[in-house]
């Protein structure tokens, strides 16, 4: 038996695993030497990552896995250790151990201060650990420090993963940190297959952050922005609208550390004693371990949080979001949604409760967002030209009822939790400086009338489709086209050649329906241009 049917067997990979594991081997066969793979979180980009080190190292390769995140080396290492890789770890308060492993898993940090500046590893006079493949987990952060490492190794291969390949400001990490992008799996199939919970979103309300200034064009400042956030928002309502759901295990992602410690008093004044506990930069790694414990244990029934869980904290156990911070980037968003979405014993779906306005900025979390390919394109010129397409996304709806938010899919739009038919313009409730609520109509993205042209080309796709079914040819649906619209189908139509149509030619000897349907769709773009 080959060692690669060994490492699935051990490894259990899914199948969408194997297809994203294929499309970074075929990448690195075309010469791309840097493959970024996009993984929504939850679908397990670590477990992928732990099968391309086995493999690698089983066929004579050293392998380098990176990331900037103690909790991520250490999740990484105890994924290796369960799965019987042999590896080193390089970690700063960790004794540095079989460094001659094949597999090395170490920290950013660490890795820099040992062997790019003078630190421990230049007095000892260590070099740079051999590596023909980096793997560095959570690609989308610390950038440029990745990328300075990368560079003193010219020849290895290198694979980044994440969940959200943009940079801060939005941009795709390609051309600049990696030659290509594959995504082997996309949000709406894992949530498909169950792997990943489906999010029903409820936005009551949104505070009023007009004036909060955006550093570096990238996230609002987060000191002005937990004023603000503090200014408008009542706890009361807070609490009032998680009460429903204070049976799950929630996280509160919150701006300002001052602002997070009054919410936690005023959660367990509530609730009681420790119910509700702050984690932020400041918190240590042993206070966060011990918070992750208790969570688990149902101890405790919340962590809010202070800018640190967006990313590389894995508890399943979470499956509501109270979201207080307005965020401008889609990554940073994308991130927190994150949280709440994976699979667990027991839960079906996911509550994420938007205070922040944020379900109005960004993609539904069920959706499939796009990543942008050209470097001067960001993720928010995407989601704008997307929402100003009349054939693109609708413009999400409040329910003035029970506060769900959703996307219309039909009109007029219809609650899909409470079956309100809605009579008149949605509307978005912004909470002002002195607490009170604030109606902002957010009308329904007006539907484009249809050229004659367009609705000519809709009843020819009908025709098609009624040929097919009954035998006619292409030059009877064309007739019966001219009868009812007085006019023939245009050249370049589905079915149609330049210059005449035969009449001996059937509908079903030229169209198959996905034919019909994708020469229909194309024409109709055409049309839509011109």
């Amino acid at each position: 038996m080959s060692s690669e049917l060994l490492i699935q067997e051990a490894l259990e990979l899914r199948d969408y695993q194997h297809r994203t594991r294929h499309l970074v081997f075929e990448a690195f066969r075309q010469n791309h030497s840097r493959v970024c793979a996009v993984m929504p979180t939850g679908g397990g980009k670590r477990i992928l990552a732990v099968w391309m080190s086995q493999f690698a190292a089983e066929h004579g390769r050293r392998v380098l896995f990176v990331t900037n995140r103690r909790i991520l080396v250490q999740q990484m290492f105890d994924d290796a250790r369960k799965f019987g890789v042999d590896h080193g770890i390089i970690m700063a308060d960790t004794d540095p151990r079989n460094l001659a492993a094949n597999v090395l898993i170490g920290s950013l940090q660490t890795i820099r201060s040992w062997y790019l500046r003078e630190g421990m590893g230049a007095k000892l006079g260590k070099g740079l650990p051999p590596a023909d493949l980096i793997i560095i987990d959570e690609a989308h952060a610390a950038l440029d420090e990745y990328a300075e490492l990368v560079a003193w190794y010219p020849r290895a291969k290198v694979l980044g993963m994440t969940a959200t390949p943009v940079g801060p400001d939005g941009k795709p990490l390609t051309p600049k940190y990696y030659d290509l992008l594959v995504e082997g799996v996309k949000n709406s199939e894992l949530i498909a297959q169950g792997r990943l919970l489906r999010t029903h979103v409820y936005a009551p309300s949104e505070p009023d952050i007009k004036g909060v200034r955006i550093t570096k064009g990238e996230e609002y400042n987060q000191g002005q922005l937990g004023r603000k956030v503090q200014e408008c928002t009542v706890f009361a309502d807070v609490f009032q609208e998680w009460a429903p759901f204070a049976d799950r295990k929630t996280v509160v992602f919150v701006p300002g550390i001052a602002y997070g410690n009054d919410l936690a008093r005023q959660f367990n004044a509530r609730l009681g004693s420790g119910q509700f506990m702050v984690i932020s930069a400041r918190t240590k790694q042993a206070e966060r371990d011990q918070m992750f414990a208790m969570l688990k244990r149902g101890e405790m029934k919340g962590i809010i949080s202070v800018d640190v869980m967006k990313e590389g904290v894995d508890l399943p156990e979470l499956s509501c979001g109270i979201d207080l911070q307005p965020n401008n980037q889609l990554r940073t968003y994308w991130q927190k949604i994150g949280r709440i979405k994976r699979e667990c014993e027991g839960q079906t779906e996911a509550i994420w409760l938007d205070l922040a306005g944020n379900y109005w900025r960004f993609p539904h979390p069920d959706c499939d967002p796009d990543w942008p390919d050209a470097p001067e394109v960001s993720t928010a010129d995407m989601i704008k030209k997307k929402r100003a397409d009349p054939d693109g996304d609708p413009q999400p709806i409040r329910c003035p009822k029970c506060s769900t938010a959703y996307l219309p899919k039909r009109s007029p739009p219809k609650c899909p939790s409470c079956g309100l038919v809605l009579d008149g313009e949605p509307v978005r409730a912004v909470r002002m400086g002195n607490g009170k609520l604030k109606h902002i109509p957010r009308a329904v993205k007006a539907k484009r009338e249809k050229s004659e042209v367009e609705r000519r080309l809709d009843k020819w796709r009908g025709l098609l489709f009624a040929g097919r079914k009954k035998g006619w040819s292409l030059a009877a649906c064309a007739v019966r086209l001219k009868q009812m619209t007085g006019d023939w189908p245009k050249p370049n139509w589905p079915g149609v050649e330049v210059g005449s149509i035969d009449r001996k030619r059937r509908v079903t000897d030229v169209l198959t329906p996905q034919q019909i349907v994708v020469g229909c769709n194309a024409a109709a773009v055409v049309l839509r241009k011109e």
